[in-house]
């Protein structure tokens, strides 16, 4: 028979052995708690000579250590020339910054900062963009074109509107879809299934929810009649006006006091036509076709591409920042008859989205010189810098850079 003491000893043991456990396992969870402190994030910004913000600049993170292979985390850089990894271990990396048109950038980082601060990637410009154009405020050369007035009217708010940005933001697949989410619109089926919009406010006609509104398009009234809009591709839209009744409606867009009293809805198509949705090719995808050598930058060629006078580059200044200075390097690709593809404009900085648009809008009906080398006309990359001057100085005018 076993002693009071052995039988202690073996009752011990198994207890022992479970703390033994629990304690094993808490420095476990106390050593992975620590390996899961070490990470950090890095956060940056990445900007041109002028210090403007670069748009679509590709950043690839590897460790200090590696020089080959695929890199541990990439990245690019929103609208705001601003990027972001998380989960980074401590120690040093490397961080490598390409962008279309700039001369590419290696820097190496200590992780974590000892400043903590955010890291400002510096990029060179490589490639000339075309001579600076400047918009004045006061100049009414461009406020002379039909567009001018759909800003005209979205700055005094009487109406809803749609435009190019909001349309790009919601991504619908047909017309009538940008309209499903405007106040006071209704969605009625029509003749072959065709969705027809009415108005759920009107003050005229025998039903009330059944109301046609009064079309007009790029200026030029259409009339009552049901049209189907889900025939204009979302991707040829600039922007859209709805005015859900006759009170709402501006003198110009009424065409007779009976022809507008249901309300009317104005739509502005994008001036030379975009291939597909502009935006579509991003600077990323850009950069893919210039290492391919389907398209090349200005320095790459004999002889870059020139607009040509014959329609005249005049954006409009956005009514809500006449009196705020701006700052637009737009971005596009010419082919080789020297028509701007409308599915690769882009901007590389900007600072206001307002801006963007106008030299958006601008953009289509502008044909160019197509760059020349070796033989053959060639698609180029285009950088164009734009400057908006709310300074009286007239009409909007080139200056030489």
């Amino acid at each position: 028979m076993l002693s009071r003491h052995a039988r202690l000893t073996l009752v011990g043991r198994p207890l022992l052995a479970a703390l033994a456990a629990l304690l094993f396992q808490a420095v476990a969870v106390d050593a992975l708690g620590a390996q899961a402190a070490t990470r950090f994030a890095i956060t940056g910004n990445v900007r041109g000579a002028d210090d403007a913000r670069l748009a679509g600049a590709l950043v690839e993170l590897r460790a200090a250590s590696s020089t080959a292979g695929p890199p541990a985390q990439q990245t690019s850089t929103d609208a705001d020339g601003t990027f972001r990894f998380a989960d980074v271990p401590s120690g040093a990396v490397e961080l490598r910054v390409r962008r279309v048109g700039f001369r590419p950038e290696t820097l190496q980082v200590e992780v974590p900062q000892v400043d903590g601060g955010a890291v400002i990637v510096p990029l060179a410009r490589v490639a000339q963009p075309l001579q600076s154009v400047t918009v004045h405020a006061t100049g009414r050369a461009a406020a002379l074109t039909p567009f001018a007035a759909f800003e005209r009217r979205r700055a005094a708010g009487l109406g809803r509107f749609v435009t190019r940005a909001d349309i790009e933001k919601r991504h619908p697949q047909r017309t009538t879809d940008i309209l499903r989410s405007v106040p006071g619109v209704i969605l009625a089926p029509g003749d072959a299934g065709a969705l027809v919009p009415q108005f759920r406010n009107a003050t005229a006609g025998p039903r009330r929810d059944a109301c046609p509104p009064f079309y007009w398009m790029d200026g030029t009234p259409l009339g009552a009649e049901s049209l189907d809009l889900d025939a204009i591709s979302p991707s040829a839209i600039e922007a859209i006006e709805v005015y859900s009744g006759i009170a709402t409606v501006p003198a110009a867009l009424r065409g007779g006091v009976s022809n507008a009293a249901c309300g009317v809805i104005a739509i502005w198509t994008r001036r030379g036509g975009p291939r597909t949705g502009a935006g579509s090719v991003s600077s990323l995808d850009l950069a893919k076709l210039v290492e391919a050598g389907e398209v090349f930058t200005a320095d790459q060629v004999e002889q870059a591409a020139a607009v040509l006078p014959s329609a005249p580059f005049s954006p409009d200044y956005p009514e809500a920042l006449r009196k705020s200075p701006g700052r637009v390097v737009a971005e596009f690709v010419v082919d080789e008859a020297g028509d701007i593809e409308g599915d690769t404009i882009g901007f590389v900085s900007s600072t206001a989205p307002a801006f963007m648009e106008a030299v958006r809008s601008a953009l289509y009906g502008l044909h160019f010189t197509p760059a020349y080398r070796k033989g053959k006309n060639v698609r180029q990359v285009v950088q164009w810098p734009v400057r908006f001057d709310p300074d009286d100085h007239g009409a909007p005018t080139v200056k030489t850079p």
